[in-house]
């Protein structure tokens, strides 16, 4: 057959039509085709439709909107059952325990009929997509920061997402760029009789969707069920926290350096992997939550408390604070800082202030540019505060170091969202925070504060409203006004 001038979907479309029966000049064709102008194209509405959940929070299934004709409305009815059990701990351990037993993974088939199994994984990063079929049919369920973000349905060139499913048109689109990568090495993976489970993939691109989303995942299937694996796979780029060891789980860790490498891998090998990502606000209890924060914080502890001790030895109050060069920016925030601890100063002999900024996973280090901006920020703020003010930068430290060391704060001033979980979250300290207005409805109920003060909307100016992304919003507080707030706050704890 000439596969002149195929466009990548309908050669892909072929593909599934056939069964993955295909030849030579079908591989050699998606080598050209799939270039990435026309991959870019299959994001566009005339290439498929993306069914987006636009309901309430608690709410995980997809609306039907213009996509609906392609599916029955009895179709239309499993599918949402099978979503509306995707997202619970019940779903994550049927998952394991079918991929023990049998070697694969088993789910209600979501068009209908008998329960239906995969062994077929297409790794691209943490982005995973396991192939089913009903039938003759074939579909995707896309993994990523959850168990089942979306499902894929090429013959019906049909995306429907969860409403937690960000950018699903990307990750599908990754999926054709990994295809590229390498398609004959898919088709011969497609071709084995069968594939080995090879285990379960754990880690994120960042620290909030790794501790919020993968953690929660991880210990309800491994410490409160004690689940086993063959083994576990990361990325260095994703590997925040260890946290087969963290939960004592069987199976060795292996740390991949390319999401490229650990694709090519699984495809040599004949195995096949699947991850576990939950939302805990929804389905693990308060009291779930806090046991799995203190089993973190205690692994993290016990491996940094000559540094802790040292701390809380060396200082009347512990401050901790944050630094920011990137997105969701308060412009004032250093200024702020400084007039806060300027403030208490005059109460306190000796004040350490920690100043916390970008993240680096467990092996690989934090850009260097965007350190050295947060570093500059920090020497800045050093050289404003008063003599018995000391200051410690954690910027470019692992989580495991922050972990520990946010135990020593004894009030702080960060970001609501991504900058305050180690010290609000983990540690549980009490402090103030501050977020855009743009990005305090969505972003405020994603984040665990147990004894966090918000500063009022009405003290804050947004800025740049006006480029669609609220978590990259910047904005204004007047520092005197966030002074009066903090000390109002701290005082207020030191009575109690």
């Amino acid at each position: 057959m000439n596969y002149e001038n195929w466009s990548p979907l309908r050669l892909y479309l072929h593909f599934e039509a056939l069964d993955g029966c295909v030849d030579n000049a079908w591989v050699d064709a998606i080598k050209i085709a799939l270039d990435p102008d026309a991959i870019h194209a299959l994001a566009d509405a005339q290439t498929y439709l993306l069914a987006r959940n636009v309901l309430s929070e608690h709410d995980p299934l997809p609306r039907w909107t213009d996509n609906h004709h392609h599916f029955s409305a009895e179709e239309r009815e499993l599918l949402g059952r099978f979503f509306a059990e995707a997202v619970t701990e019940g779903f994550l351990q049927s998952m394991l325990g079918t991929a023990a037993r049998t070697g694969k993974i088993t789910i209600e088939n979501p068009l209908g009929g008998k329960r239906i199994s995969s062994d077929l994984s297409v790794c691209c990063g943490s982005i995973l997509l396991l192939r089913f079929s009903s039938g003759r049919e074939p579909f995707y369920m896309l993994q990523h920061n959850f168990a089942v973000e979306a499902m894929f349905f090429p013959l019906r060139r049909c995306v429907i997402g969860l409403r937690d499913c960000l950018s699903a048109n990307v990750k599908i689109r990754r999926f054709f760029l990994r295809l590229r990568s390498g398609p004959g090495a898919w088709v011969d993976y497609y071709r084995l009789p069968k594939r080995v489970w090879g285990g379960i993939y754990f880690g994120n691109e960042s620290p909030f969707h790794f501790f919020y989303f993968n953690l929660p995942g991880f210990y309800s299937a491994f410490a409160k069920h004690g689940s086993t694996a063959p083994a576990f796979h990361t990325l260095a780029s994703e590997l925040y926290l260890n946290l087969p060891e963290v939960f004592a789980a069987d199976g060795e860790v292996k740390v991949h350096s390319t999401a490229q490498g650990l694709g090519d891998r699984l495809f040599a090998e004949g195995s096949f992997i699947f991850s576990l990502g939950l939302r805990p606000q929804i389905w693990l209890r308060h009291n779930q939550l806090l046991g799995m924060d203190q089993a973190v914080t205690s692994y993290c502890r016990e491996r940094n408390l000559e540094e802790l001790d040292r701390i809380r030895s060396s200082a009347d109050l512990v401050v901790w604070g944050g630094v920011s060069s990137s997105k969701r920016a308060w412009i004032e925030e250093s200024e702020s800082l400084v007039m806060i601890v300027n403030e208490l100063a005059s109460e306190f002999d000796d004040i350490l202030l920690i100043l916390d900024g970008w993240t680096s996973t467990l092996v690989q280090a934090a850009p260097a540019e965007l350190c050295g901006a947060e570093e500059s920020v920090i020497e800045d703020i050093s050289q404003r505060v008063s003599s018995n003010v000391k200051c410690l930068s954690l910027v470019g430290s692992n989580p495991v170091r922050k972990i520990a060391l946010a135990e020593s704060a004894d009030f702080f001033a960060v970001g609501h969202a991504t900058a305050s979980m180690y010290v609000a979250r983990f540690a549980g300290c009490g402090g103030v925070s501050h977020i855009s207005n743009a990005a305090r409805a969505t972003v405020v109920i994603n984040h665990l504060h147990p004894d966090t003060s918000l500063i009022p909307a009405s003290f804050v100016t947004d800025i740049d409203t006006e480029r669609g992304d609220v978590g990259r919003v910047s904005y204004h507080i007047d520092p005197r006004d966030f002074l009066r707030f903090a000390m109002s706050e701290f005082r207020r704890r030191r009575s109690h």
